[in-house]
């Protein structure tokens, strides 16, 4: 995650979620925030919150790396979908919807422009290697640089 420089960290409250960025959070020194909605049970309880945590995303034009759970995550590919015209992004999220991701999986997505017109123009997944240890996701988080 470090070479797409994000500037913060949203994490579901699941202690999975958030033990997974949290070293990474730590190591590129950016804030790490939990936000209920992006919990399986969050997301129960209110699913426009993912809508809000998304758009508010674009609308504020800051790199954001996202953690959630396979339920919650079709909502923000839904989200994402209308945000491209290139076919090739359109067909990934699509693709990712119907099939889901890989635990630990690190999809980057490049947007530009801020706000309602912002355009996602290319995404490119992050897969675990089948080498890392599922038992430690922490394992597959890049470390940072200073």
């Amino acid at each position: 995650m470090t070479a797409y420089g994000p500037e913060q960290v949203l994490s579901s409250t699941s202690t999975r979620c958030h033990d997974t960025v949290a070293p990474f959070a730590q190591r590129a020194f950016i804030p790490l925030r939990t936000k209920r909605g992006l919990s399986e049970e969050g997301y129960d309880a209110a699913p426009d919150k993912v809508a809000k945590h998304v758009r508010m995303t674009f609308e504020r034009g800051r790199t954001i790396a996202f953690c959630t759970h396979g339920p919650v995550l079709e909502a923000v590919l839904d989200q994402l979908k209308p945000r491209s015209e290139d076919p090739l992004v359109t067909r990934t999220l699509k693709r990712l919807t119907a099939t889901n991701m890989d635990k630990g999986e690190i999809l980057a997505c490049t947007v530009v422009g801020k706000g309602p017109t912002a355009q996602i123009v290319a995404v490119r997944r992050h897969r675990i290697p089948a080498s890392s240890s599922p038992n430690n996701p922490s394992s597959a988080i890049p470390q940072a640089t200073r």
